[in-house]
């Protein structure tokens, strides 16, 4: 288990495994005792959770909390387990926050290893590419002794990543990390696109209505004016080191994957409604989309929030509502709230001149 410091002084542990049957996987943290009962278990054991929680983490996705009062049973009897259905996920369903996951892709850019120093004043290296398939692309971190393989990579290249995990960018796109798990080239998969074409993919972002958005990964832009904003905290930490999000305020010093504490960085993460006349939608900024559009950084926002005497007065501060704004970025599906939402990849003020050419533009058209 991995030991830490609280903000109060006392003492922690906690350790994390991935739990799979045959309808998906899902992230477990296990927290003090339990973490030492987690020790003692094998890849394989079947375990029955009773009184554990859930928590939601950012891109919807949900992970299983076990405390102290949570009973653990392991290989209990009369309990089968179907076994888990491996595969690729398609590089355009990624999220943010996904464990444990195997992607395919081709190499469309190779990035040569750097090496960087920790805070602690450790060294460390880290190579980065960009993979993709029929369905998008996505940038790849390859950590410490995953860094050197890159050398052995050119575009066009196939490549299997096992055991990868994914984190939120700075401006808001998801990335894949890799540090334990298996990087395999040129394995023995059904053939991809060339990486022309891979380069290709992504397509233009479309205007249109709010009421016209349909379904989950459209690429789109709209104009509306923002009604309401929720009032969330406006920052998430993350690790310096690997990218993780560091959970809970609790334990927002002690990063799981690194397993040490840590000094956070902070992400900025806003969301408000947007409406047009025909329909609303919830928008969803992330790192510097929204930094730009509020005009902080992340550490301003930090200790804006932090200074503020109530969550409301430091969004009252923002003055956001009553903006109108031109949204580009892809629909997503919000798995907790189940409804679609638009994760912003740019945000800018509505300009009067230019939307009057684009309608224009559009009666022409139409005649």
């Amino acid at each position: 288990p991995h030991e830490f410091k609280r903000a109060d002084g006392s003492h922690g542990k906690v350790q994390s495994a991935i739990l799979v049957d045959d309808t998906g996987s899902v992230r477990a943290s296990f927290w003090g005792t339990a973490a030492d009962l987690l020790q003692r278990l094998q890849p394989g054991d079947v375990v029955l959770l009773k009184n554990a929680y859930t928590r939601t983490g950012l891109g919807g996705r949900t992970e299983v909390h076990i405390g102290g009062a949570t009973t653990v049973e392991v290989n209990p009897p009369g309990i089968s387990v179907g076994e888990p259905k491996p595969g690729p996920i398609r590089i355009g369903e990624l999220e943010p926050n996904m464990d444990a996951l195997e992607v395919v892709g081709r190499v469309v850019e190779v990035m040569e290893p750097r090496d960087f120093t920790r805070p602690d004043g450790r060294k460390g290296k880290v190579a980065s590419m960009i993979i993709g398939d029929q369905s998008g692309t996505v940038r790849v971190s390859l950590w410490h002794e995953q860094a050197e393989k890159v050398r052995e990579l050119k575009a066009g290249d196939i490549v299997r990543l096992v055991d990868c995990y994914s984190t939120l960018g700075l401006f808001g796109q998801t990335e894949l990390h890799l540090s334990r798990g298996t990087l395999e080239i040129k394995p023995d998969v059904e053939e991809l696109p060339p990486a022309e074409v891979i380069r290709e993919v992504v397509p233009e972002a479309k205007r249109c209505k709010i009421s016209e958005i349909e379904k989950e990964g459209m690429r789109i832009q709209v104009r509306g004016t923002v009604v309401q904003v929720f009032h969330r905290r406006p920052v998430f930490d993350t690790c310096p080191n690997c990218g993780r999000n560091l959970g809970s305020v609790d334990t927002n010093m002690f990063c799981e994957e690194c397993g040490k504490v840590v000094t956070p960085e902070h992400r900025v993460v806003l969301s408000f409604l947007l409406d047009d006349g025909t329909d609303n939608i919830r928008v969803v900024l992330f790192g510097k989309v929204a930094e730009d559009l509020i005009g902080m950084n992340a550490q301003q926002v930090f200790e804006s929030f932090k200074n503020a005497p109530e969550l409301g007065k430091f969004y009252d501060g923002l003055k956001l509502v009553g903006k109108e704004l031109v949204v580009t970025g892809i629909v997503r599906q919000d798995n907790y709230l189940n409804q679609l939402e638009l994760r912003a990849l740019s945000v800018d003020v509505a300009e009067p001149k230019h939307e009057a050419r684009l309608i224009i533009e559009k009666l022409k058209e139409e005649t």
